[in-house]
């Protein structure tokens, strides 16, 4: 699976990801299609995130140290509790008090699922880990997917390139 990712082509992933997006429009009744098509929305938007994340953190440098546990737990907590919130409230939850604290969170893991992506393809392209100045930009094209799939992922294809052609340096086994 992670091969795939990092050798599917842009126009591949961006018509993955806007034909599942575009369904999920047409279905808005109650019914288990209705459900089914936004678990395959929710599941295929974040999971490309986490999978292109895990994908990436096997070819760091071994000298730059990352936590992909952490991107994981919250990119499934992302799916539990959008999930959880569009099925049981029908996406009608309205929260105040210290009750909305811990939803503070899910602003958190949101922009870490952009964050940590950005921070490891940078990583290896550079060999080094980047400042926020060099990663800042990729983080943006990663949030606005429908544009920035154009441009990150021919830089995922030549990581991938280089894999295959044995020239990157110090990937994880």
């Amino acid at each position: 699976m992670d091969n795939l990712l990092l050798k599917a082509k842009h126009w591949q992933v961006f018509i993955f990801l806007v034909a599942i997006y575009f369904i999920s429009t047409y279905c808005k009744d109650n019914s288990l299609a209705s459900v089914a098509v936004f678990s395959i929305l929710l599941v295929g938007y974040i999971g490309w995130y986490a999978l292109l994340g895990n994908s990436l953190y096997m070819y760091l440098p071994k000298k730059i140290e990352c936590n992909s546990t952490w991107f994981l737990v919250d990119a499934f907590l992302l799916i539990a509790f959008y999930g959880t919130i569009m099925i049981l409230f029908d996406g009608n939850l309205q929260v105040n008090g210290v009750v909305a604290i811990p939803f503070f969170y899910l602003f958190f893991a949101i922009a870490h699922l952009f964050w940590f992506p950005a921070v490891l393809l940078i990583s290896i392209e550079s060999g080094s880990r980047p400042v926020f100045s060099q990663y800042a930009g990729t983080m943006l094209q990663l949030f606005f997917w429908p544009i920035g799939i154009w441009f990150i992922q021919p830089r995922i294809n030549k990581i991938y390139n280089a894999i295959q052609a044995n020239t990157l340096d110090y990937p994880r086994p």
